[in-house]
């Protein structure tokens, strides 16, 4: 189903609503999670010039370096032209990670989606992924 910022959220899942991140004055998180399977969906929004260089292009490995991966680098990384960043990182708690970044322009930084699902559920976190904006 369709999801409040801008990608689709698997219905029955629980719903934690965006609120500003602790110790940080531009991030702002939201969450859903799966009551039967402890899949999630994150969702970050980072309001910083910090990711532009001085030329106010975006810095790619600045966004790499930020991912919210356990080991950096993520096993897979592809810019998606017009979008920002795909990737992929290993596998926590028995989970695929996947995510997509979305780059705002200058000043306005990035929004970040991530989702930690079985590898049974791919296709639909492909669909997610793509249908982000």
């Amino acid at each position: 189903m369709d999801g409040p910022y801008g990608f689709q959220v698997p219905k029955g899942w629980t719903f934690a609503p965006l609120a500003t991140v602790a110790d940080t004055n531009n991030s702002q998180a939201a969450h859903w999670t799966d009551p039967a399977s402890g899949a999630r969906l994150d969702y970050l929004v980072v309001s910083t010039a910090a990711i532009y260089s001085v030329d106010h292009t975006v810095n790619l490995a600045s966004i790499e370096a930020a991912l919210p991966c356990q080991q950096l680098p993520p096993t897979s990384y592809v810019y998606v032209s017009g979008k920002g960043p795909r990737y992929s990182c290993a596998p926590m708690g028995g989970l695929n990670v996947n995510g997509m970044v979305l780059i705002k322009p200058y000043p306005q930084g990035f929004r970040l989606l991530q989702a930690q699902m079985p590898a049974a559920q791919d296709a639909l976190v492909a669909q997610i992924l793509v249908g982000f904006h």
